[in-house]
């Protein structure tokens, strides 16, 4: 049904499932691009993929792969890859549901794409290329129903509550909740944030930095990760590479204007 169902106006049935095909189209593309490029396709060109259905389970997959071969330093490209392969998933979705507050958003959010890039060309750079250690990053297909019911949960949950901070602790309440989901998943604060743009609910200026504090967030949770399931030179690294993304998007929100 296309109407609202609470007090804020937010949950509406359609636009939500809308909002799940959206985020599941954008896996599958990438997933189906992957498995036509074939096994062999490479780690580097597998992290991009494995970024763009999930940075997430590519962080996992890559960190605990370290430990079951002899090199694992040719991994760094790609986990610092598939993190910078989000911001391509995050312009996407702004782009589709708030087509109005692109132009604001993309300068902010591309800085830190470029730099994280970079990032991404010099520590491929500066590791050895073993073409015997080329694997492809499996990803589970991401069409499942199971899925797409749990993000479009998420979604759900995260709209109403980002209404309901921002109604009762202004831009502070939209900030914090952008902090907590980024952890979880950045996909659905960011089509929240979109969304509530979209509909004049907040402006393009408080969106790009609830977004930009999701990713942030998240990355910090996927290093994290690297740190319990990886090999002892990726937590140092990640840690070097990840913690300079972290500051220069903090730069970012103290001072872009």
């Amino acid at each position: 049904p296309d109407k609202t169902y609470d007090i804020y106006n937010v949950i509406n049935p359609q636009q939500i499932w809308l909002m799940v095909v959206l985020i599941t189209g954008i896996s599958l593309g990438s997933f189906s691009v992957q498995k036509i490029m074939g096994s062999r396709s490479g780690l580097f060109l597998s992290g991009i993929f494995g970024g763009l259905i999930s940075s997430t389970a590519a962080t996992v997959t890559l960190s605990r792969l370290s430990t079951r071969i002899s090199d694992p330093k040719i991994l760094l490209p790609s986990i610092i890859i598939a993190s910078t392969a989000a911001f391509i998933r995050i312009l996407v979705e702004v782009f589709l549901v708030a087509p109005s507050a692109f132009k604001t958003i993309l300068a902010p959010i591309s800085i830190l794409f470029i730099f994280m890039l970079g990032q991404s060309i010099v520590s491929s750079l500066l590791t050895k290329h073993d073409e015997n250690n080329d694997q492809i990053l499996e990803s589970e297909n991401p069409s499942q129903l199971k899925a797409a019911i749990v993000f479009g949960l998420l979604y759900a949950v995260i709209l109403y509550v980002s209404a309901w901070a921002r109604a009762n602790f202004g831009s502070q309440g939209l900030y914090v909740v952008s902090f907590i989901s980024g952890l979880i998943d950045v996909d659905a604060i960011t089509i929240t944030t979109s969304r509530l743009m979209q509909d004049g609910m907040i402006g393009s200026e408080l969106g790009w930095r609830a977004i930009m504090i999701a990713f942030l967030s998240n990355l910090t949770f996927k290093a994290g990760l690297v740190f319990v399931f990886a090999k002892s030179y990726l937590k140092m690294q990640i840690g070097i590479y990840f913690g300079m993304a972290i500051s220069v998007g903090i730069l970012l929100l103290s001072f872009w204007h």
